[in-house]
């Protein structure tokens, strides 16, 4: 059910121009072409990436941690039988776990524009460790770890009523999620992931002339269907 209910999915998101977008990857295909509505070419905006390598892509990667490592840390186990809206929650998640990975294309082309010729002299010597340093800032991805450990605490804190319906505050709340845990995906899974989107995408940047062309890439990087 999960990966057909994936595939459904993207192939109606890709009738309305989802994988248009140049931070948007399909987990499979093939998909059909956009027809659904009139696309307002106004509102086309300029192409700032170059186009995105097939090793770029970790949709494949993605799945497999989600299944194998997120979901059994986040979900209890047993079998409660409601199929239809944990596919639906399922996709959800890993759309805006893709999206939120390949936004880091474009923190990898500013920086290759803002050091072009750090960032040249090292995709000319095929140095991954050199560019992973170049798009490390440690202190930054530390920050914004915190900021997600304090969204998953506000979030998803159980919250309690008095008879009046007043808010009962809580030393010690309980949480649906454990809210380090949230921090620990950024940290061990969807960081580490960006990152490497990031280095496949500047290692093949030197292919591309400054005057971008229309971007192009196939349908579905996977190219199969579930």
């Amino acid at each position: 059910l999960g990966d057909w209910f994936i595939y459904q999915t993207e192939c109606l998101h890709s009738q309305v121009y989802r994988y248009q977008h140049p931070t948007e990857f399909a987990f499979f295909g093939p998909l059909p072409d956009p027809s659904l509505g009139i696309r307002d070419n106004r509102q086309c905006h300029e192409q700032i990436l170059a186009p995105v390598p097939r090793s770029a892509v970790v949709n494949s990667r993605l799945l497999d941690i989600y299944r194998s490592q997120i979901v059994p840390a986040i979900c209890e186990d047993g079998d409660d039988g409601n199929y239809g809206s944990t596919a639906v929650q399922d996709v959800h998640c890993l759309q805006t776990m893709a999206t939120r990975i390949y936004y880091g294309l474009f923190v990898a082309e500013s920086k290759f524009r803002t050091e072009r010729e750090k960032a040249t002299a090292l995709i000319k010597a095929k140095d991954r460790a050199g560019l992973m340093a170049l798009i490390t800032k440690p202190d930054v991805e530390a920050r914004n770890i915190q900021r997600v450990i304090w969204k998953a605490k506000a979030f998803s804190q159980d919250i309690s009523v008095d008879s009046q319906g007043n808010l009962v505050h809580s030393d010690s709340p309980s949480y649906k999620v454990n809210p380090e845990y949230i921090g620990r995906v950024f940290r061990d899974f969807l960081m580490p992931l960006t990152r490497d989107v990031e280095v496949e995408y500047l290692l093949e940047r030197l292919n591309v002339p400054d005057d971008l062309p229309p971007r192009s890439r196939s349908r579905s990087p996977n190219g199969v269907k579930p």
